[in-house]
């Protein structure tokens, strides 16, 4: 299998190996730190020989990525497995997300998280909505769905640190449901609206995996996945802005993402028993 071209990854080229943890993370390891069945990318010379500098393979971190969003005969015939935009596309299918298909994938990103914030805002009761809404510093007095969820989409659009901690809290509440449990922000705020949203958002995660289909696109891989890339490129393309607040806290989350688990470094504690490349 190969790597396709993909110019909506390229930008993975310009991170660090701590920026790539989670995104690694969730290509390997299931949700109990064990190395997920038909992963390729841990038997690979480069990986073996360069683990855990991930930014020295991302192309492969990438290509197992693109090999879950393909169908398995599919990608085995062909060589390769499909482009993100391709996975995004799948993903805003599957969660009946309108209007995505004309969208920049910048914008079909946005769409993304905002859809599983939205899902996750129908899970909770008022109390915990109006704690939410305080803590995220969301403007709106209306506790609805709709109008937190526009509350949240301004915030993102608003750019600076609105935008970053909104779209942390979103991922990051995504990764902690998914059984990923990375200390990820010293930011009070964000470390409390992540403690209400990962509930909810993980009974809303849950509906993605009902109709599987045998060979289809793995979803517990390529929504985790496409999430994680789109806060990626929402703090990457937040520093290239210039915007001090974004590029601090983007270096901030990636110091942090940094754990070593006594022994291997680098990698998170949860992954611990699942993995010893040095043995390999």
């Amino acid at each position: 299998m190969a790597y396709l071209y993909d110019p909506d990854l390229i930008f993975l080229s310009s991170l660090s190996a701590k920026d790539l943890q989670l995104l690694h993370d969730y290509v390997v390891f299931d949700k109990d730190g064990n190395c997920r069945f038909g992963e390729n990318l841990t038997s690979k010379d480069k990986y073996k020989k360069r683990y855990p500098r991930h930014n020295e393979y991302w192309k492969d971190i990438a290509e197992e990525y693109q090999r879950y969003g393909g169908n398995t005969l599919v990608n085995m015939a062909r060589g390769y497995g499909v482009t993100h935009r391709e996975i995004l596309s799948d993903v805003c299918d599957h969660l009946k997300i309108k209007d995505h298909k004309n969208l920049s994938t910048d914008e079909a990103e946005e769409k993304l998280l905002l859809k599983v914030f939205a899902n996750a805002i129908e899970k909770m009761d008022e109390k915990n909505k109006k704690d939410l809404a305080r803590e995220m510093g969301l403007k709106t007095l209306d506790l609805s769905g709709p109008a937190m969820t526009f509350a949240a989409q301004m915030a993102i659009r608003q750019g600076g640190f609105a935008a970053y901690k909104t779209t942390v809290i979103i991922a990051n509440s995504a990764a902690n449901a998914l059984g990923f449990t990375i200390p990820f922000a010293a930011n009070a705020a964000i470390t409390k609206s992540v403690a209400l949203l990962v509930g909810p958002i993980g009974w809303a995660l849950s509906a993605i995996w009902a109709g599987i289909v045998i060979g289809g696109p793995a979803y517990r891989v390529t929504v985790p996945c496409a999430i994680q890339i789109a806060f990626l490129r929402k703090a990457r393309l937040g520093g290239k802005t210039g915007n001090f607040f974004t590029r601090l806290a983007f270096r901030m989350r990636s110091a942090l993402l940094s754990l070593s688990g006594g022994g291997k470094p680098g990698l998170p504690e949860y992954a611990q028993k699942s993995i010893d490349v040095s043995h390999k």
